[in-house]
Order: structure tokens, then sequence, then C-alpha cells
């Protein structure tokens, strides 16, 4: 009997670990695979240098993210932030050449995912 028991056990924890392993794979997978077609339509030449427009890079990622994220958590947070290159100061204006993505989701209840991805444009 008791080996049914640890049997039970042990095969709920392989359950666990199975559906944990694969909410992570799947996030890293649409998160760091972000499709460079998304990021390529977004950038425009301003005064000879290339940027990113910010509205259309927003509304891009988003929409890829709210696909792609819901497959394996239901629960995620997008954070978009622009900067400058040259200084690494905040960009405030609609056009700006450095991007800074973070995800934070909650896989099975109290496991937290976090992820950055940072995309500049060289000039």
């Amino acid at each position: 009997m008791i080996y049914m028991f640890l049997a039970a056990i042990f095969g709920m924890f392989s359950l666990q670990f199975f559906c944990l392993n694969f909410s992570i794979q799947g996030l890293n997978r649409a998160i760091i695979s972000t499709p460079i077609s998304y990021l390529i339509e977004s950038i425009q030449e301003v005064d000879g240098d290339a940027k990113f427009l910010v509205d259309k890079t927003e509304e891009n990622l988003l929409a890829y993210y709210d696909k792609s994220l819901t497959k394996y958590v239901k629960d995620y947070d997008i954070e978009i932030y622009f900067y400058n290159t040259n200084d690494n100061s905040m960009c405030l204006t609609s056009y700006c050449d450095g991007l800074e993505i973070r995800v934070d989701a909650t896989i099975l209840l109290t496991y937290q995912y976090h992820r950055v991805m940072y995309y500049e444009l060289t000039h």
C-alpha cells in the first residue's frame, strides 16, 4: 500500500514538473525568438539614422505577445521601454533607437518568470 502511495506522489510531482517545464520553454521560445519582422516594419529613418517608431513598435509587439503567451500562461505583464543608446537615458520622443522589453509571468501559482530583452539600432 505504501508503494502505491509513493508512486502516486511521484507521478503527481512528475506531472507538475512537466507542466512547469512546458510553460517555461514555451515562454522562452515565444520571447527570445520574437519575429524580427515586427521590429523591422516599425523602423523609420529620421535625420539619417534608423529609429524605432514608438507607437508602431508597441502595437506590433503587444499584439504578438498577446497571441503567443496566452498558450502557456494566464497571467503575464509586459513592459516596453524606449531609451537613447548614446547615454542610456529614457527616450521621450516618438522616435527612439533603444528598446527594452520586460516580461513577467506567474507559472503554477507561485513560480515567477522574468525575462528582459534589449534591441538597439546602431549607427
